[in-house]
């Protein structure tokens, strides 16, 4: 493939996301409960409309959750504590949504690289 057809590929590619980005938003905009939702998450420094809108579609209905902490849970990122007799062992806990996990990972530590 000679570099023509790359870039050629590489501009329908893009075509296609831009497609798909304009899809999520006309969705969004199009559901008052899904704007708010989408509004608030995108409070939070790092994320934007494809971030909020993984986020919601892996989560689901948000309000199925009693508070942030059950939400962390879920998704992965709250600690664990295991205890055996006198030792106590701390871990994040490796499993649910990857996906929610891998993002908020990511901007976390994309986050830090503009601070530092």
């Amino acid at each position: 493939m000679g570099q023509k057809e790359i870039l050629l590929h590489m501009f329908r590619k893009e075509k296609n996301i831009v497609k798909l980005e304009n899809a999520i938003k006309k969705h969004i905009n199009e559901n008052s409960e899904l704007k708010i939702q989408v509004s608030l998450l995108t409070t939070i420094p790092g994320v934007a409309l494809i971030t909020a809108a993984t986020i919601i579609g892996e989560l689901g209905d948000i309000h199925r959750f009693s508070s942030a902490k059950k939400v962390a849970a879920f998704v992965g990122v709250s600690p664990r504590k295991y205890e055996s007799g006198k030792s106590v062992i701390g871990a994040v806990m490796r499993k649910m949504i990857c996906i929610v996990r891998r993002l908020i990972i990511d901007k976390s530590f994309y986050e830090d690289k503009l601070v530092t």
